[in-house]
């Protein structure tokens, strides 16, 4: 049967085509402004959003953000129905979506970018939707539920190291049966990015130790201290016996576990601290072998032009683009508890790099192979149309050239915690001195006052006992 190649190749270059017209917004302008508009107005006097809520509307991203102000204007029931959503959406992506769907999604992305697609989102958000479901059901008075929902956390954390393993064995195996000179340059590529992630301490066992820490406080207050105590002991471990109020926690879990100071009651200070670090596009440049240029200059000899070869001159050292980290920025240094001051429990910049880091191999293997198709693409684009059709092909793959800024938006730069013992009174101030909470409290009770601040002028309280 002869195989018509010019049929191949325009189909191909149509269904890039398609791609550029459904979702023009996303691909060429981004969401950098989104992510921004989310920032500036998540906050209690924005409730009013809440109304306009779409579930049709790429869910994941929009659904979280908008769960979290939810949660921000203390509409705890409403903030968990929007994360089951996003939650439920999750596990269609995962699990119930059929193979050849997954294999149609990955065609669109691989000729156009990850921007076209509803986002799927990372890890750690995941995560962090169930931390965020417990907070709710914690304020609601409903421990158990937030007990379910930290587990879930947990399990996320067991099977974290699996499957970037995984992934990043699949793309190393692809890189290793392409040619030397890919390969070579994909390794200088991910020599100089993994140093980028060097200078934070990467969590190795946990998403984000929040999770585990909130879970051994349930346990805690629950009165089941042994079991605080095995949580406790991996997060020692974790920052190797360095962080006072984990191990203050870890002493306080042995001693009830041992039937000391059961009558006494605690005040443990959790503060959601400034705006967390942001997903941006990094530029690097990368060299081709010779299989674009040689496919363009067939294309040249096709059509009689010099402009396929020419582009394929340009386009011999291109620009990769692979979604980088921006650092998040603090409210305030720390907050104090009747004088006690807070201390980071997990660094959202050091969760943030640690996925990054852990997808690396895989991301960048995308990216090439991506660059790589969109490539063949501008040379067939030539042979069917010319010069001046490969020329605009080539200036909508140097367009749609920008990584998937999307990320969930609201998130703290830190969790920073401070426990004390419960006299009867709280007193907090920031790290200037301003007193942000003052009142009594159930002596008789431990108490969480949970503080959000994404800047100075932005604080909302909430304060569970139990």
């Amino acid at each position: 049967m002869r195989v018509d190649i010019k049929k191949i190749v325009f189909k191909s270059v149509l269904f890039a085509f398609c791609g550029m017209s459904f979702s023009a917004c996303a691909v060429f302008s981004g969401y950098d402004n989104s992510n921004y508009q989310k920032k500036v107005l998540l906050d209690s006097d924005s409730c009013d959003m809440l109304a306009t809520f779409d579930e049709s509307d790429d869910l994941v991203y929009n659904g979280s953000y908008y769960a979290l102000l939810a949660r921000t204007c203390k509409d705890y029931k409403q903030s968990n129905e929007i994360f089951d959503k996003v939650e439920l959406q999750y596990k269609v992506e995962e699990d119930l979506e059929g193979n050849a769907v997954k294999a149609a999604r990955a065609v669109g992305t691989f000729l156009v970018n990850e921007t076209i697609k509803d986002y799927q989102s990372y890890d750690f958000e995941r995560s962090m939707v169930n931390i965020y479901k417990a907070l709710n059901f914690m304020s609601l008075g409903d421990f158990d539920s937030a007990s379910a929902e930290l587990n879930r956390a947990l399990r996320r954390d067991d099977i974290l190291g699996e499957k970037y393993l995984a992934m990043n064995q699949a793309a190393a195996k692809e890189l290793e049966d392409s040619t030397k000179d890919l390969k070579d340059n994909t390794d200088e590529i991910l020599k100089d990015l993994n140093q980028s992630f060097a200078k934070y301490r990467l969590y190795k066992n946990n998403i984000n130790p929040m999770g585990k820490y909130l879970r051994s406080l349930i346990y805690m207050i629950d009165g089941e201290p042994n079991k605080a105590s095995d949580l406790l002991r991996e997060l020692v471990a974790e920052y190797n016996g360095k962080n006072a109020v984990i191990l203050n926690d870890y002493k306080l879990a042995e001693k009830l576990a041992k039937g000391i100071g059961k009558k006494q009651k605690h005040i443990w200070l959790i503060y959601e601290n400034g705006i967390s670090p942001t997903i941006i596009s990094g530029y690097i440049p990368y060299t081709y072998s010779g299989l674009v240029s040689v496919a363009a200059v067939a294309a040249s000899f096709a059509t009689d032009s010099y402009v396929p070869a020419f582009v394929a001159l340009m386009n011999h050292t291109t620009i990769l683009a692979v979604p980088m980290m921006e650092e998040g920025v603090n409210s305030f240094d720390y907050l104090s508890v009747n004088g006690k001051k807070t201390e980071v429990v997990s660094n959202m910049n050091a969760v943030m790099a640690n996925e990054l880091k852990g997808k690396l191999t895989s991301t960048v293997s995308k990216t090439i192979y991506s660059n790589i198709a969109k490539d063949f693409l501008t040379a067939g684009a030539g042979m069917l149309g010319g010069g001046v059709a490969m020329l605009g092909m080539d200036v909508y793959k140097q367009v749609v050239n920008t990584a998937d800024s999307r990320v969930f938006i609201g998130l703290p730069n830190s969790f920073d915690v401070a426990r004390v013992v419960n006299n009867g009174k709280a007193t907090i101030k920031d790290s200037y001195g301003n007193v942000i909470f003052d009142g009594a409290v159930d002596a008789s009770k431990n108490v969480i006052i949970y503080i959000k601040s994404r800047d100075f002028d932005n604080t909302v309280i909430y304060k569970i006992q139990k």
